[in-house]
């Protein structure tokens, strides 16, 4: 509990919540003590029918009743109100810290995920500790209010049934330490095949036209099996624990009922107590022992909670990649010293001691077969394995361990992938990563639009640049995507260009174009071409074969 309290504090104390915050728990108690006082007027209003013979005392208790009730109402519903206004925000702020921690994680990391089922494990667990924190502090306030009232006036009624209630609440409390254990273990499974079989699903959709070209999708939905299976041991053995933990509960409201109507029925009839004042004991008997109830599920609703904290920390303690400080200006040469790499997993190297050196004003071909470990070398030299590799990659003699590499990626380095990335958006944001252009931008955008013979298609949107490219992104072809992931290299004008076979789906012309473009830029940059293509590995500098050996 104080560790989930601890998170969703630090987002609580922030000064924008902590106001609203404030007023929530003001409110609440208002609210709490307001509804306190119906069942005292009510029990009193059965005890004056029986003794009073005058009317208007009937118009003024429904007065003072519609009074109290309406501002009860009116309070739960601004309460409500910001219990919403205090989750979305919270649950937007953490999820957001979660995963600017996950974008930061190394990429071996992700190699082996579902990211569906990461992504639907850090929206739930996140959700769940964030409404567990918020309805906690409402509903332990109210809670703990109506305890301390109703223990105060069952007491003034009768100290034996409150002696009563005081052993049934230490009953609850050795049936939930006996429970906790089991009760949290099986939560956890429980959720854990749900998020796989949530992922299994999505499998089912998001492979769809694979599988239709392969005609085999009855055959795929046999992978559902396993995680259906899982999901199913799981909720039925969470089942059986939680309903046995919810039968001890009932079974001692029902014990307590029972000695109450004994108790307090005996007490009436020897006219020792009001109907009245009997309505009034029964209701506030009610209102504790809920609250009793509240607190000792209290303990299994932690428990269910604990599981989703533990699950984000397991994801929050993995250390993210290796990024230094240093901010560099200026490249002139890359260096590579001693390079050795394997993916996690494999015992074989993909490099083992590959030297070389790029000096600004060159342009270098990597030429070979697939799965010689090009592309891998272009992602070493981008950053995306700092930490992962022996060996040193040096940026104008400085180590990239200590090089801020996002910041390099983001200013000084253009990549153009293999297999070209878009996003839902406008063609101009998925170019600059912002909405409008200014005049000398849009200027220069039309001159490699020109270059890269993307006219046709720019001129045949219905906003040009600022047209949005659909969920599926099948309103652009294989070498459009081509063409604007190489336009979003050129607009940066980036000091380190590397491109990833480029021409494997342009035409001659577009072809000839870029090789002709990259000769007219190369004096002031390091260009790094992998490449498939002889015409355009004839322009470079130095042409490099892989495998290395």
């Amino acid at each position: 509990m104080i560790k989930i309290y601890k998170l969703c504090m630090d987002y609580l104390q922030k000064p924008r919540n902590r106001v609203v915050l404030l007023f929530y728990i003001l409110l609440c108690f208002g609210g709490s003590v307001l509804s306190l006082g119906i069942p005292y007027i009510s029990g009193r209003f059965v005890d004056y029918l029986a003794t009073s013979h005058e009317e208007d005392f009937i118009f003024n208790y429904c007065f003072l009743f519609g009074s109290i009730s309406l501002g009860a109402v009116l309070l739960g519903f601004i309460t409500n109100r910001i219990n919403i206004l205090l989750q979305t925000r919270l649950s937007y702020e953490l999820n957001r810290d979660v995963i600017a921690h996950v974008q930061k994680l190394p990429l071996a990391f992700f190699y082996s995920k579902n990211l569906v089922y990461l992504t639907q494990r850090i929206n739930g667990d996140v959700n769940a500790l964030v409404a567990f924190c918020i309805s906690a502090i409402q509903n332990f306030l109210t809670n703990f209010v109506a305890i301390i009232f109703a223990f105060l006036l069952l007491w003034a009624f009768s100290p034996l049934i409150t002696g009563l209630m005081c052993v049934l609440i230490a009953v609850y409390y050795l049936a939930f330490i006996a429970m906790r254990t089991p009760l949290f273990q099986e939560n956890y499974e429980f959720k854990e095949a749900q998020s796989e079989y949530f992922g299994k699903l999505y499998e089912q959709i998001s492979n769809i036209e694979f599988l239709k070209q392969q005609a085999i999708a009855d055959l795929f939905l046999l992978k559902l099996n396993s995680a259906i299976k899982r999901l199913l041991t799981a909720a039925l053995r969470f089942q059986g624990i939680s309903y046995l933990f919810t039968s001890v509960d009932s079974l001692i409201i029902t014990i307590s009922n029972i000695f109450l109507f004994i108790l307090g029925g005996t007490r009436v009839i020897r006219g020792e107590l009001t109907i009245g004042q009997f309505t009034i004991l029964t209701s506030y008997f009610s209102i504790m022992m809920k609250s009793v109830r509240y607190f000792f599920s209290f303990g299994k609703t932690i428990q269910d909670n604990m599981v989703s904290y533990y699950r984000l920390q397991e994801i929050m303690q993995i250390k993210e990649d290796v990024n230094g400080l240093n901010r560099m200006a200026n490249i002139d040469q890359i260096l590579i010293q001693d390079l050795s790499f394997s993916y996690l997993g494999n015992e074989s190297k993909l490099f083992n001691g590959l030297r070389a050196n790029f000096q600004k004003g060159n342009i270098y071909a990597y030429i070979g077969a697939n799965g010689s470990g090009k592309t891998t070398l272009a992602k070493l030299i981008a950053g995306l394995y700092t930490g992962s590799f022996e060996g040193d990659i040096r940026f104008d003699g400085i180590s990239i361990h200590n090089i801020d590499m996002e910041y390099m990626r983001r200013n000084l380095m253009g990549v153009s992938e293999q297999e070209p990335e878009l996003i839902k958006e406008t063609i101009c944001y998925n170019l600059y990563f912002k909405d409008t252009l200014s005049e000398e931008d849009e200027t220069e955008v039309f001159r490699l639009i020109d270059i890269l013979e993307l006219n046709d298609f720019i001129d045949s949107l219905p906003e040009g640049i600022y047209s949005k490219i659909n969920d599926s992104v099948d309103n652009i072809s294989g070498g459009e995507k081509q063409k604007l992931s190489l336009l979003r290299v050129f607009v940066k004008n980036p000091q380190i260009i590397i491109l990833d076979e480029p021409t494997s789906a342009l035409d001659t012309k577009c072809q000839k174009k870029l090789r002709d473009y990259l000769l007219t830029i190369k004096e002031n940059k390091i260009i790094i071409i992998i490449t498939h293509d002889e015409n355009l590995a004839s322009i470079a500098d130095k042409c490099v074969y892989f495998p290395i050996v």
